[in-house]
């Protein structure tokens, strides 16, 4: 081999080993910690009765039966933790809901106080929001994540 052919291989791997770290630390790097609580809530007016596998459930397009909403701050904890689904399957999964004419995709929100306010409005709703966002004035806490 020459030496430009051995200098051109060594640049392909050094190229390739720089696209797979900065792909490696995006996927790693999160802006929620893995170990925030997370809260599954609704209004709490809401009378009726949600159970834990119920919600799994809703988030896992299986029942339709009350408004959901997800929420894009923590959306990629929430599903790791409720379905073990990283947001390519989650995406995935929705996508085949939304096409076959089976249901909704939950109302995308950016931040806690949106879902709140959300909630709010529609007192069937169903959402999630770190703990620490919880307001007793408003919601109830259906589980804890």
């Amino acid at each position: 081999m020459t030496k430009i052919t051995i200098l051109f291989y060594s640049l392909i791997i050094i190229n390739l080993s720089n696209y797979w770290i900065k792909n490696i630390y995006a996927l790693s790097t999160d802006n929620t910690k893995s170990n925030e609580k997370i809260l599954i809530v609704t209004h709490k007016r809401n009378l009726n009765n949600v159970k834990y596998r119920e919600i799994r459930h809703y988030y896992s397009g299986i029942y339709f039966d009350f408004p959901i909403s997800d929420n894009r701050s923590i959306e990629k904890p929430f599903y790791k933790k409720l379905l073990s689904k990283d947001m390519d399957e989650v995406k995935k999964m929705w996508g085949r809901i939304l096409f076959s004419g089976k249901g909704d995709i939950p109302y995308k929100l950016s931040r806690d106080r949106e879902v709140i306010n959300w909630i709010s409005e529609n007192q069937n709703g169903i959402g999630y929001i770190k703990k620490k966002s919880f307001d007793s004035e408003i919601l109830a806490k259906i589980s804890e994540i």
